[in-house]
């Protein structure tokens, strides 16, 4: 094995200035979601700046594999970067299998529970979790929430036709019955840029707050943290022009809205929003589904569902994608009570008495 050297980073700035070799490991990985602006945006607005632990690996000076890394304090595990607050696929950064081995044993070197969630299934990570670690900690491989992807690479028409028959009239009189409630239905694709940008998102926010989301405390107006990430964000991905935005008018009203990253051939839906006062022509079906049409007419080669894999998503007939959350208790002692905590919890949940519940 190669010599080679680890830093661990614990400040903001020393994560911004990686954005090159960042950008250079994440690439061949074909996803926004490992990208430099996903994570130092999260890192900027979801942490404590003296949690961040991004763990780097230099092998003859070059950086050839990076952990995205933040400390929980609160339970003493360290965590991906935002992964407690998005709960979307995540993953670790490496050039090649050497680089990856360097990497966890680094990981496992720092002392404490690491827990990496949604790791792709047969990611190389997933793969080599175990045995790789076997000597150095207790490690635990489980099955997390799968997600959808469309595959978008054929013509429109004909999956258009693929889909059931079912799907297609309900579209068409979701179509019919925007018209006949306003007179007028548009739907049109925005690309914005940083300028732009911020009011587009007070839309979207504006959508979502008025529904189920916004009286459940779930919308990002409601999370300051969560729309520090989202502008940020969106910000960053407006100035490299991967942004793109799909809203559907109902008569002069926006009915709903989406925000999609388009980058790596592919395009990933972000966040969607819609005013429960046109829930009768289910407006985020329909800009749902005409994403995925620009998705196939732009020549890219899927569809993504962020978030975790949901019924209504399956009407377009879309592809599986599994994930494991992969977690190490290094043989330290502190790690090790972390571990006794977790089996404790798991237990106390296990053994709960069942309550019979109002359906």
């Amino acid at each position: 094995m190669s010599s080679h050297e680890v830093a661990v980073l614990k400040s903001v700035s020393a994560v911004a200035g990686l954005c090159d070799a960042w950008e250079g490991l994440s690439a061949p990985f074909a996803t926004p979601l490992l990208d430099h602006d996903w994570f130092l945006s999260a890192a900027e607005s979801l942490h404590d700046e003296a949690d961040l632990r991004v763990v780097v690996v230099r092998q003859a000076g070059r950086v050839t594999a990076v952990a995205p890394l933040a400390l929980d304090a609160s339970h003493r595990r360290l965590m991906l970067i935002g992964a407690a607050a998005l709960y979307e696929p995540g993953g670790l950064l490496f050039a090649s299998d050497e680089s990856l081995q360097l990497l966890l044993t680094a990981i496992a070197g720092l002392g404490e529970a690491a827990v990496l969630q949604r790791l792709p299934a047969r990611s190389a990570p997933a793969r080599v979790f175990r045995y790789r670690l076997r000597t150095r900690g207790l490690t635990v491989v489980r099955e997390t929430a799968p997600s959808y992807g469309v595959p978008t690479n054929r013509p429109w028409a004909e999956y258009v036709r693929s889909l059931s028959g079912r799907t297609r009239r309900r579209l068409d009189v979701l179509r019919a019955r925007a018209m006949a409630l306003a007179g007028s239905v548009e739907l049109d694709e925005i690309v914005p840029t940083p300028v732009t940008v911020d009011a587009l998102l007070d839309q979207l926010m504006a959508t979502e707050h008025a529904g189920w989301k916004g009286r459940g405390g779930s919308s990002l107006t409601s999370r300051a943290d969560l729309e520090r990430f989202f502008r940020r964000y969106t910000r960053r991905v407006s100035a490299r022009h991967q942004l793109r935005v799909t809203r559907l008018r109902i008569g002069d009203d926006i009915a709903a809205i989406e925000f999609a990253i388009q980058a790596h051939g592919r395009r990933w839906g972000l966040k969607l929003g819609y005013d429960e006062r046109f829930a009768p022509c289910a407006p985020a079906i329909q800009v749902v589904h005409a994403s995925i049409q620009a998705a196939f007419e732009q020549g890219l080669s899927t569809y993504e569902f962020l978030g975790s894999a949901e019924s209504w998503q399956e009407r377009w007939k879309p592809e599986r994608r599994d994930y494991v959350t992969a977690v190490v208790y290094p043989f330290r002692l502190r790690a090790l009570m972390t571990a006794v905590q977790d089996v404790t919890g798991a237990l106390t949940r296990t053994l709960q008495p069942i309550r019979n519940v109002a359906v």
